[in-house]
């Protein structure tokens, strides 16, 4: 019968996925109250219903209490209650008013680039739960606690280092600055990538590059093979200062693209690039060299500045010859800072939607919370907050 009058509804046009959504809250709204009677009779150590002569505590009815989760908006949760005494829950946690799975799809609308006013719409409007911007910043606060243990945390040793910076417009004492973020990434033996720290900064001097690969090296990072950058030189003195064991690699797009800044004639720009890149297509240290001598005698007459400051320390660009890898063709991987500039052009497409940062605070809390997002989508989920779900 009851079959019966689902179908007739159904041919009355009743949206079928809303009854199937509240009778989903109303068995998960259910559940909890049956867990938490249980729960709660288990710890005074009887059945449901049953008398205890002369016992000191029983149940004094209930309390309500509404909870929010990804695919459940539960509202009204029976929560029992005792007569004497208090008592905490596992089932449901004290002042929770989220799961933590739900606290983190707030953070991840807010940071993937909706406003606390349209993360109140959306949860709203697909959960029937209300998210005040108040929620947003409290999350924040937790997000913070959270970022402070991340930069603090030991790191492994990484046998490649990938060190680059990003320029972001920030507000400072009111007034729009730019600063950069100087950013490290970790290479495992497999190459998968990790970044283990940032630092925001004035500028990409020598004495920021110094102190953030030292505090790379205080923290557990002692002796990478390879530290790969765009070719800066405040990088290069700060690795000769840190780490003057690890060899050098400078990164090969980067080299070819400033070719292009000091061409005498335009028209030779794509026949160079073309001769450039040929160079690091080579699968032995020697078949390279052999290729930058062709590339000498073909241009150094033609464009004779071009090649001189294309040819300065280019045996820096070629350090990963000197790698013993059981698979050559895994040095493509090292000849660029292509792994961080992956990262670095999803970091753009968030901060086009803000364009400048209200403060130092604001700009840290949005870098931390993508570059756990990132983790996220491509490792195991990770978790934004302590407290269990």
């Amino acid at each position: 019968m009851e079959t019966e009058s689902i179908i007739q509804e159904i041919t009355q046009g009743v949206n079928i996925w809303e009854m199937v959504r509240q009778e989903i809250n109303r068995f998960g709204k259910r559940l909890i109250e049956g867990l938490l009677r249980q729960e709660l009779l288990c710890h005074l150590g009887r059945r449901a219903y049953e008398r205890i002569p002369h016992s000191h505590n029983s149940l004094n009815g209930y309390y309500r209490r509404n909870l929010g989760d990804k695919l459940l908006s539960l509202q009204g949760i029976r929560v029992p209650r005792l007569r004497r005494g208090g008592y905490r829950f596992r089932t449901l946690h004290r002042y929770r008013r989220r799961t933590t799975g739900f606290d983190r799809m707030i953070m991840q609308g807010y940071f993937l680039g909706l406003s606390t006013r349209h993360v109140s719409c959306f949860f709203y409007r697909q959960l029937k739960d209300s998210v005040s911007p108040g929620v947003v910043s409290s999350l924040l606060r937790e997000l913070d606690e959270e970022h402070r243990h991340w930069k603090h945390r030991p790191l492994r040793d990484y046998p490649y280092l990938v060190v680059d910076g990003l320029w972001v417009k920030v507000k400072v004492g009111g007034r729009k600055q730019k600063r950069v973020v100087l950013f490290a990434l970790g290479m495992r033996e497999d190459f998968k990538g990790e970044i283990l720290a940032f630092r925001i900064a004035e500028g990409e001097t020598e004495e920021n590059w110094t102190g953030f690969l030292a505090s790379l090296y205080q923290r557990g990072v002692k002796s990478p093979l390879l530290v790969i950058h765009d070719g800066c030189q405040a990088i290069e003195r700060g690795r000769e200062f840190v780490y003057l064991h690890s060899r050098s690699q400078r990164c090969c797009f980067h080299k070819i693209s400033n070719i292009q800044l000091h061409l005498q004639d335009r028209k030779n720009r794509r026949q160079m690039l073309r001769d450039a890149a040929h160079i690091y297509r080579a699968q032995t240290k020697e078949e390279a060299y052999r290729r930058v001598a062709a590339f000498y005698h073909r241009w150094h007459a033609s464009e004779p500045r071009a090649v001189t400051n294309f040819l300065q320390d280019i045996e820096h660009s070629l350090s990963y010859f000197h790698l013993p890898l059981k698979q050559p063709q895994h040095r493509s991987k090292l000849k660029t800072v292509n792994k961080l500039e992956s990262f670095f052009r999803t970091l753009r497409r968030r901060m086009d939607n803000i364009g400048t940062f209200e403060n130092i605070e604001s700009l840290e809390r949005h870098l931390f919370a993508l570059i756990m997002i990132n983790k996220t989508k491509k490792d195991t989920p990770y978790m934004l907050f302590t407290q269990n779900s």
